[in-house]
């Protein structure tokens, strides 16, 4: 097997974070829901049971949720391995030959009150796009150094084109 030329490690790693505290969240809810069943409550405050059961359970369900997704997620993230012939990221291998279209992308959410009311977060993004099925890869500068990156791809991609 050949040794990767490059090798491009993510730079954020606050999904795990996420996932760590929508997983502490969770305990703490079944935690409670554990609690609010099990204590004694006058007649009159019976009702708070119930509310607290709601509570806790809805706070269950969307730490539950939040865990999941930011995991999944994270377990997508990876480190991108330029070969002399191809790319590997975690998800896909990418021949050079494959590869149609690579360009920067800033992502700018749009605003429903004109363009004078967009919010100012954008988000560079690198965007490979391959030849045949039209597969896209998508790079966000939030996990990645997207300039470094585009820029050796620009290069590897012009030294696999050339003839040998």
């Amino acid at each position: 097997m050949d040794t990767a030329l490059e090798v491009y490690q993510p730079v954020n790693t606050s999904l795990n974070l996420t996932t760590g505290i929508s997983v502490f969240l969770l305990l703490a809810a079944l935690l409670g829901l554990y609690w609010n069943e099990k204590r004694e409550v006058a007649y009159d405050n019976r009702h708070y049971r119930q509310l607290g059961l709601v509570l806790f359970g809805f706070l269950a369900l969307l730490s539950a949720i939040a865990a999941l997704f930011s995991g999944l997620t994270s377990r997508r993230i990876g480190p991108v391995e330029f070969y002399a012939d191809r790319i590997e990221t975690v998800e896909a291998t990418i021949p050079y030959r494959s590869i149609q279209r690579a360009y920067l992308h800033q992502d700018q959410p749009q605003s429903s009150f004109g363009s004078s009311q967009a919010r100012g977060d954008t988000t560079l993004m690198l965007i490979i796009v391959e030849r045949l099925d039209q597969k896209t890869h998508v790079f966000s500068a939030y996990n990645y150094p997207i300039e470094r990156l585009h820029n050796s791809l620009k290069q590897h991609l012009e030294a696999a084109r050339k003839p040998q």
